[in-house]
């Protein structure tokens, strides 16, 4: 992609001028000066003008002064100006000036640009021309669309992380939280691995893997289902045997038994959901048993009336010689002894005649009492008969236990559906998660040679630099792409280095990495991630006393020699990439902030200093006037202020001495 940068402009509050900066195709355009000048506020700049979320624009000094921010840059072939309005406390704000074919700012009677447009709208537009893919970053429940803002963390080698050992994109910097998580496969997307096919296709072999191990889980557990239902079935066809629901000898399929076992069962439920029904059966019988008990005591007193006639009978028979010889008596000769006998017989024959005589008739009514009862007692008894299947199972305990036992062992018994899908149709899962897998394999290796692509235009520039401490020059040197960063090997070493030593090492690993990057992706016309590069400070690991220059002996220098060895070197290994990458129809842009003196490029054949920033010559990225400017507006408002709080204090003591008077 080409893209480079061709002006950025300031408008400001109060002062009518705005203040351009012109930077070059194909060069090292490098801002230099002194810190706290407002050079890595141009790499903000340029990020709030492509269409941050939020603004990371230092607020005191640049946005207390600028009223609008503009860009200007170049894209495939076309020019483009945008224009925002400057953030107001911290807010971003939603006024945008759009235009294209041109590379001029607006100007004439308005001060301001005027908006035109809405973020969304630019992001749509942008997202076209960066050729970016329609797809979805994330992961289930977080998703989003890709804009072409991702692929602005290949382009910024920020302050931040050019010296630090584990992370090479700052994907902090730009305070967006949809930069945060999706890095690694940004990476591999810009790279042009074959990322979303590996996925999809990881995904769909994942699904396939899970179907099939279902299907074997489907298959174990229908065995399973199948020799429970049996058990459970020998079960209850033994019990309903013993209840009485089958017989021994009946053989039936097992669907016809087992309906039939479930309509006695829901018999049995039926009654035992009716209370009225239990409460009239119980209620029967006890009834039952009450006229039973008096019917036979009716029966009873029967029996022993009838005793009675039959045993007065009896006496009555007994006496029949006595009555004779009664009668007879006075025919007959008796002696003494047999006058006395008689006499005494007698006696015991009227006691007896007596007793006999006072046997009382049954009651009238007696006879029909009985019929009554015996007629209830054969209507109770025909009630029972009819209900005489509750009767056996709630009055008779072991029934009604095995009947008990029988309806829960039915709630248990279900022949599960087959779910297992069959041999032919799990064959062909096989076969597809087979297909996928090799595709798979052939992706991965894909992916594998890309990287192994991309790692070789990197180690180009590890190889070549003599930077690094000599301990680590003979190192592998190998790209973890799931955290997106560069580790070393010692040579027939299993081990990762973990640590490299001084931040000097670190910034030569990151600069070899983005320059092998950006090798990687010229070379195969990438189409979404610009062909521009913003180096913050790779002077950074050598400066102190807050990042000023230190002169000795009139020459700008670092403290040390090897100090500004190494830093001479990584500035060599940036303008060889710039050979390597400009010219025969290829382009790239670079921006650079530093501290250094132009003196350490000066033999540099793409390196151009643009601006020096220093106190004493133009203040920085704001100019000195402006500041200036502002300042003495500062003063003046302060100078007021306690002019009137004078007044005021003085106004209160007077008004204290006349109160006083």
């Amino acid at each position: 992609m080409n893209f480079y940068i061709k002006k950025i402009r300031l408008w400001f509050h109060r002062h009518p001028e705005p203040k351009e900066y012109e930077f070059k195709p194909n060069k090292v355009n490098v801002v230099t000066g002194d810190s706290s000048t407002g050079k890595s506020s141009i790499l903000r700049v340029i990020d709030y003008c492509l269409m941050a979320k939020e603004s990371t624009i230092v607020e005191d000094v640049i946005n207390t002064n600028v009223s609008w921010y503009g860009l200007s840059f170049h894209l495939n072939g076309r020019d483009y100006v945008i224009a925002r309005k400057a953030p107001m406390n911290g807010r971003i704000n939603s006024d945008i000036y759009w235009a294209k074919d041109t590379d001029q700012f607006p100007s004439g009677s308005h001060p301001v640009p005027t908006p035109n447009i809405t973020r969304l709208d630019v992001v749509a537009y942008l997202n076209k021309e960066f050729n970016v893919p329609a797809i979805q970053l994330g992961e289930k429940n977080k998703k989003l669309d890709m804009t072409f803002r991702q692929s602005l963390l290949l382009n910024f080698l920020t302050e931040d992380i050019i010296a630090t050992a584990n992370r090479y994109l700052d994907n902090f910097f730009f305070e967006d939280e949809e930069m945060y998580d999706f890095a690694p496969r940004i990476m591999k997307l810009c790279l042009g691995t074959e990322e979303k096919k590996e996925a999809d296709l990881t995904e769909a072999k994942n699904a396939l893997e899970e179907k099939i191990k279902q299907e074997e889980r489907n298959k174990t557990g229908d065995e399973r289902n199948r020799q429970s239902y049996e058990k459970k079935y020998d079960t209850i066809v033994k019990t309903a045997i013993e209840v009485g629901v089958l017989l021994m000898n009946e053989t039936f399929d097992s669907e016809v038994v087992v309906a039939r076992i479930k309509a006695a069962v829901d018999d049995f439920n039926r009654i035992k959901r009716s209370h009225a029904k239990l409460n009239d059966l119980a209620n029967l019988s006890d009834t039952q048993r009450k006229l039973k008990a008096e019917i036979d005591s009716y029966q009873k007193l029967q029996w022993e009336y009838n005793k009675a006639i039959r045993y007065a009978e009896k006496v009555k028979d007994s006496l029949t010689p006595f009555e004779y010889l009664e009668k007879h008596l006075n025919q007959q000769v008796m002696s003494d002894e047999s006058v006395a006998l008689f006499a005494s017989l007698e006696e015991a024959f009227t006691v007896a005649k007596k007793n006999t005589l006072k046997i009382d008739e049954l009651p009238p009514e007696f006879a029909e009492n009985l019929r009554k009862l015996k007629e209830k007692y054969r209507t109770v008894t025909d009630k029972i008969k009819e209900n005489q299947y509750a009767i056996n199972y709630f009055f008779d305990p072991n029934l009604l236990v095995k009947l008990v036992s029988l309806a829960d062992q039915m709630k248990g018994l279900e022949k599960k559906s087959e779910k297992y899908i069959g041999d032919l149709e799990y064959y062909k899962l096989k076969e597809q998660f087979d297909i996928i897998t090799r595709d798979l394999e052939l992706v991965v290796k894909s992916n594998d040679v890309t990287k192994k692509a991309f790692l070789g235009d990197v180690k180009s520039y590890y190889d070549s630099q003599v930077g690094m401490s000599s301990t680590y020059r003979d190192c592998e040197i190998e790209f973890d792409d799931v955290n997106v960063r560069l580790r070393l090997k010692r040579p027939g070493s299993h081990f990762h280095i973990r640590n490299i030593g001084s931040k000097s090492n670190y910034m030569f690993m990151h600069l070899c990495f983005f320059l092998g990057l950006h090798q990687y992706l010229n070379s195969r016309n990438n189409s979404f991630v610009p062909s521009f590069l913003f180096i913050d400070q790779p002077s950074i690991p050598y400066y102190s006393n807050n990042g000023r220059r230190i002169q000795e002996a009139g020459d700008l220098t670092l403290q040390k020699t090897d100090d500004r060895s190494r830093l001479e070197e990584a500035f060599r290994l940036i303008d060889s990439f710039m050979s390597q990458n400009v010219g025969d129809g290829s382009n790239f842009q670079i921006i650079m902030v530093e501290h250094a003196d132009p003196e350490y490029w000066k033999n540099l054949s793409y390196f151009e200093t643009r601006y020096v920033f220093t106190e004493n010559r133009d203040y920085g990225l704001i100019p000195k006037y402006v500041v200036e400017q502002e300042m003495t507006r500062r003063k003046e408002r302060n100078e007021d202020y306690i002019s009137e709080q004078i007044v005021k204090e003085y106004e209160k003591n007077i008004e204290k001495k006349l109160s006083e008077i």
